[in-house]
């Protein structure tokens, strides 16, 4: 299949590199739209915009100096800084460094200073929140018995800013653990909050440990974090309809475009292979393909939930029945990602040579077996098929599910996802493997295509179990949505 090339994929992350991160609303954002509606008007899509505003949050000049006897102030390397969480005046705070004990924190002796909060990724075990296949169960690839991953790191284990903020903390230094200083470097987490009015700070695991130490010493520090605040920020989600001539059902193709690398979001280029392909095919079926904004600011512009949901909620004739009826969706995210890990001190950050684990999420037993029918041509995989668990489906396939909408969805996880590198992480992208993946759903965007509606069925029920339905509400409640 003549999809695209490595040439072509390469050149287009090096655009990725040059933009720098993409978060929503931002200017290097919108020009990945306008260069994404430059693309589907050349190949002669008529491109429809749905443009939303927001309050957005932009951070500009971030940074800790603990004040010493004589006057002098040391400096004190930070990871990032916590998105949407609040801003200082251009010469920062100083306040006395309170060690407030591992997260959520004991914020009340914290009062009128600064706190530090240590959190750590735990490691979570995966029956909670990812559950195989049957089909999955028999294959090759394993779903290991736990993850520790810095997102769900950091939904999960993040201090309450809104409960520093009442306790009348002036600022709030997050302190990361079990994860190495390389892979905590600039992660630009947790990605799902609203504005929290309290500033916040990430340091790694040995700046955490000299800070722990000054705060033992009743040490002041400088904290700052300068940050706009723009209100009715514009931001625009763009959609193409491929037409069939003879069919009122519709196949939904989303991704979302925002993010703060190139894998976090390059399903767009995926897309824009795919709607050149389809161009030049007889479909049955109308090919409705979603560029989708709002991801990483889910709290205003998603919904409910992922950010395809107010797609969805605004151009139900597209999908309910009313001009088009959807069969199926099929969601693509973080294409070609290879697999790192920490070594088990947390001391070192490395590749293991494998790709990282492809999840998809197969809804119905149709569509995972044409899933699977595509797959043979592959020389590269490492393919986990999934169902939604406990009310957890990851990503923006999510909002087809809860349509009813069977899907299948690619969602894998590395710990790079939110990462914000200055080579927007292309070092971690295996460009063989992502020109594979596009090509995998080609072919199965085809066989749905050529499948009757009720031999590809309807999207099955998800398990439950009491105690991942709680997990469930841990997630939910620090993702503030």
């Amino acid at each position: 299949m003549n999809i695209t090339t490595h040439q072509e994929l390469i050149g287009w992350h090096r655009y990725l590199e040059a933009l720098g991160p993409r978060l929503t609303g931002s200017e290097s954002h919108q020009r990945f739209i306008e260069f994404l509606a430059a693309e589907l008007t050349a190949l002669g899509c008529e491109v429809q915009r749905d443009r939303y505003y927001f309050t957005r949050w932009e951070a500009q000049n971030w940074g800790l100096a603990l004040q010493n006897a004589n006057r002098s102030e040391t400096a004190i390397a930070t990871s990032f800084h916590y998105p949407y969480s609040g801003c200082t005046p251009a010469e920062g705070i100083v306040g006395e460094l309170v060690d407030c004990g591992k997260s959520p924190g004991n914020f009340q002796q914290a009062a009128g200073k600064i706190a530090l909060v240590e959190v750590a990724v735990p490691a979570l075990p995966t029956m909670l929140f990812i559950h195989p296949t049957k089909a999955a169960q028999a294959s090759a690839t394993q779903l290991p018995k736990t993850l520790r991953n810095p997102t769900l790191g950091s939904f999960l284990g993040g201090p309450d800013l809104q409960a520093a903020k009442k306790a009348g903390v002036k600022a709030v230094i997050c302190m990361w653990s079990n994860i190495s200083p390389a892979n905590a470097a600039a992660q630009y987490l947790p990605f799902t909050s609203s504005y929290q009015d309290c500033p916040a700070l990430w340091v790694d695991s040995v700046g955490g440990q000299q800070l722990k130490q000054a705060a033992a010493q009743g040490q002041q520090i400088r904290f700052t974090l300068q940050a706009t605040l723009t209100e009715q920020c514009p931001t625009e989600s763009l959609y193409v309809v491929l037409p069939s001539q003879a069919s009122n059902e519709s196949i939904l193709i989303n991704t979302h475009t925002d993010g703060p690398n190139a894998p976090e979001e390059n399903g767009a280029l995926g897309l824009l292979a795919l709607v050149r392909w389809f161009k030049q095919q007889s479909l049955e079926r109308n090919l409705i393909f979603i560029f989708a904004t709002g991801h990483f600011q889910l709290p205003q512009l998603g919904k409910h939930g992922q950010a395809t949901s107010t797609w969805l909620a605004e151009h139900p004739a597209l999908w309910n029945g009313q001009q088009f009826r959807a069969v199926a969706g099929v969601t693509l995210e973080h294409l070609g990602c290879t697999e790192w890990h920490d070594n088990r001190a947390f001391t070192s950050y490395q590749p293991t040579t494998q790709p990282e684990i492809e999840l998809t999420y197969t809804t119905s037993p149709m569509l995972e077996q044409l899933y699977y029918t595509a797959l043979l041509q592959r020389t590269k995989q490492r393919v986990l098929t999934i169902l939604p668990i406990n009310d957890i489906y990851f990503g923006e396939g999510e909002p087809f599910y809860k349509a009813n909408i069977p899907t299948i969805s690619l969602i894998p996880a590395p710990n790079y996802l939110c990462a914000t590198p200055s080579n927007a992480a292309i070092d971690k992208l295996d460009f063989d493997l992502m020109q594979q993946q596009i090509e995998t759903f080609a072919r199965v965007i085809g066989l749905i295509d050529q499948t009757s509606a009720s031999r590809l069925g309807i999207a099955e029920p998800q398990p439950f179990s009491l105690v991942g339905s709680l997990f469930r509400r841990m997630v939910g409640a620090n993702q503030g949505h």
